[in-house]
């Protein structure tokens, strides 16, 4: 069966501590956001791969057609590095996928992005059962005559064949049980609509017209609950003396407020749980 993208996230996890130790620009030791949105441009300048220029016009959401990314990047809100960051140092669980995706680049794992690594441990566990099928010795013949000597070398070469055949039919079932599986569940990525998340496509293109819309994200059942709620003096705020209801400071005067905590689906600034005096002097005073 295909990887998780919780295999990818555990695998990515298991690199960063080598890649903290191992790095030789400094930019992980301590990584800021404003360290990891510089080390992003070196990285440009000194060249991406297709796939990694992907995953960088997605995260600095640019226009389909614009040529010149660094701009992006060096007029980004390094705050969107900040869930970049905690991955890195292990303080966030549940990482979406255009944040994984750029840790993958950070560190240099090499089989990313997340849709090659679905496949290529697949492949190798199926190359793996074939090489051992052709590693299987014949037991020792001795003092037999030409005859049955010939006879057993040809029931070898028809038991390796068949051997052969099966594996090579037990790929092709499997490829093809995940294409039909894949063909059905197409639908497995969600995208931050307005005050939820809605299910998309996963190729949908982050781009309507010249409209540039929120990052598309790999499905996460707990994430997808979360929501932006309206709030007034009325809201239940707290229940057992614990917030129900979570905040994101927009600027000095506005707040935005969310059913759950986490991290704001735009900015990527963390949610945090309400105060009485956030809401005395963000919503009450409002009224």
């Amino acid at each position: 069966m295909s990887n998780t993208f919780n295999d990818y996230c555990g695998r990515i996890a298991r690199e960063i501590p080598k890649a903290r130790d191992n790095d030789d620009t400094g930019f992980l030791v301590k990584p800021s956001p404003a360290q990891l949105r510089n080390y992003c441009e070196i990285l440009y300048q000194t060249g991406l791969n297709a796939a990694d220029l992907k995953t960088f016009k997605s995260f600095f959401q640019i226009p389909q057609g614009e040529d010149d990314v660094l701009k992006f990047i060096k007029n980004i809100d390094i705050d969107k590095f900040r869930p970049v960051k905690n991955y890195l140092e292990g303080s966030i669980k549940i990482p979406s996928l255009h944040v994984v995706e750029m840790t993958a680049i950070l560190i240099k794992f090499k089989q990313r992005p997340y849709s090659n690594f679905k496949s290529i441990l697949t492949d190798k566990e199926i190359i793996s059962n074939i090489e051992t099928v052709n590693e299987e010795e014949p037991e020792e013949v001795t003092e037999l005559n030409v005859n049955e000597i010939s006879a057993r070398k040809s029931n070898y070469k028809k038991l390796g064949l068949i051997s052969l055949v099966g594996v090579l039919v037990l790929f092709f079932g499997i490829y093809g049980f995940n294409r039909y599986r894949d063909s059905y569940t197409k639908v497995n990525c969600m995208q931050w609509t307005k005050d939820h998340y809605e299910i998309v496509d996963c190729d949908k293109t982050s781009q309507h017209g010249f409209v540039i819309q929120n990052s598309i994200e790999l499905y996460n059942s707990d994430l997808f609950k979360l929501k932006k709620v309206n709030v007034n003096g009325k809201t239940v705020f707290f229940k057992n003396d614990k917030a129900v209801i979570y905040y994101s400071k927009l600027n000095d005067s506005v707040i935005e407020c969310y059913n759950l905590p986490g991290f704001h689906p735009i900015t990527g600034k963390p949610l945090r749980p309400i105060t009485n005096y956030m809401i005395k002097k963000y919503i009450k005073n409002k009224e």
